[in-house]
């Protein structure tokens, strides 16, 4: 049996296109089939075709394969990366998240602080005003004790002059 051969322009080391050398390994493989079978040369040819017929449908869906399998992995490759975009945002607004509570405690600390300081230094003021106040009392009672006991003696020495007018 004779099988054609179409030249696919490669050159197998002898000068044989590749697809020659093919078909000649698989024209001998299913002579010894045949053989081993004892199936008839006339059926050879119709074999050898069901053969490469049944090559080339493996080689496609081989393709297929390879293209579905390609596919997949480029999609869970850009989910992978969608991911990781999600992840680093995600982690980016964890950060800030919080710098900005940082920020708002640092903030409130200060209010805080700053606050605690107004008070302190109002009971301070309050303190020393009314130090002030009691001392300044004080010196008024005390000014008025002193005119009090001038009148006092005023009064007793005009009281006095005035006795002494009555007797002389």
């Amino acid at each position: 049996a004779v099988v054609s051969t179409q030249s696919t322009g490669e050159e197998g080391a002898e000068g044989e296109s590749i697809q020659s050398q093919l078909l000649r390994q698989i024209h001998s493989f299913t002579d010894k089939l045949c053989h081993t079978l004892k199936i008839e040369d006339d059926a050879l040819p119709t074999l050898t075709a069901a053969v490469v017929e049944k090559i080339q449908q493996l080689t496609e869906e081989k393709k297929v394969l390879e293209t579905e399998t390609k596919n997949e992995m480029q999609r869970l490759q850009e989910e992978l990366m969608a991911a990781k975009t999600k992840l680093s945002q995600t982690e980016e607004s964890t950060v800030d998240l919080e710098e900005e509570l940082k920020r708002v405690l640092d903030f409130q600390e200060q209010e805080r602080l700053e606050m605690q300081q107004k008070v302190k230094s109002f009971a301070s003021q309050f303190k020393s005003e009314l130090e002030r106040a009691k001392s300044d009392k004080k010196l008024a009672e005390d000014t008025l004790n002193k005119s009090i006991e001038k009148i006092s003696e005023e009064s007793n020495i005009i009281n006095g002059q005035h006795e002494q007018r009555r007797n002389s």
